[in-house]
């Protein structure tokens, strides 16, 4: 039995799925799918606190997630970040040593390149999204497209 840790792109997978299914992820079935048989170790989300994301991150942790929701921060010009991404990476990096694989759910080819060090630490990993981006693809020992059956 395999030690996975899965780590999910929560506004990257919601946007990707609304627009190629006008649906939204069952987390559920997602992290089911991603897991299988082997010992979950690691769930962990990534999204941007809002005012109503209270029930969703419930929700989630309901299920068996841990959340990681960053409040965002405002810039001048009305643009906000909230930098899910580097969190994402950071505690990727935390848990490798626990791990044998690593799934991450997303589609963002700007995760290649935890990809390649996750492969120089002799990690497998799986990528799971919707309308994965070439980098993703190409590096990955696995990508998998997000189908009807884990969907809402």
């Amino acid at each position: 039995m395999l030690r996975i840790g899965v780590f999910a792109d929560v506004s990257n997978l919601y946007f990707c799925c609304k627009e190629k299914f006008q649906k939204k992820i069952n987390y559920l079935k997602l992290l089911q799918f991603a897991t299988g048989e082997n010992s979950c170790i690691a769930a962990v989300t990534y999204g941007i606190r809002s005012t109503d994301s209270g029930n969703f991150i419930k929700a989630l942790e309901n299920i068996g997630w841990k959340v990681n929701f960053r409040v965002p921060k405002g810039f001048l010009d009305g643009s906000k970040k909230a930098d899910c991404d580097t969190h994402m990476i950071l505690d990727v990096v935390r848990y490798t040593e626990l791990l044998d694989s690593v799934v991450l759910c997303t589609a963002d080819g700007d995760f290649a390149p935890l990809i390649e060090w996750l492969h120089e630490k002799r990690r497998k990993v799986i990528v799971i999204g919707c309308n994965i981006s070439h980098e993703l693809t190409e590096i990955a020992d696995t990508s998998l497209e997000i189908t009807e059956k884990i969907l809402e």
